[in-house]
């Protein structure tokens, strides 16, 4: 599986010449993605990590509850610190 979430709004640089290192880190903190593998038990899903944007999760096991509402499988992920947005 394969999990990419990215916040809305993101900046947009000019161009990809001209894009600044405060963009870039701008860019990487306001996404996260992972890779790997996953075990589903009807209510909750491991993910477990072969690959990941920060280097910190390769290797661990994340677990989300998961329930469905209707149509919508709704995903809940317990708190944690993800990034700081203070520059």
């Amino acid at each position: 599986m394969i999990v990419l979430v990215v916040r809305n709004p993101r900046p947009k640089p000019e161009s990809i010449e001209k894009t600044t290192d405060q963009e870039r880190a701008d860019l990487f903190r306001t996404m996260t993605a992972y890779a790997g593998t996953y075990r589903f038990d009807g209510e909750k899903i491991e993910h477990h990590i072969d690959l990941s944007w920060n280097e910190v999760w390769t290797g661990t096991t994340q677990v989300r509850s998961v329930k469905r509402e209707g149509e919508r499988l709704v995903y809940t992920t317990p708190p944690f610190h993800f990034h700081t947005t203070e520059k």
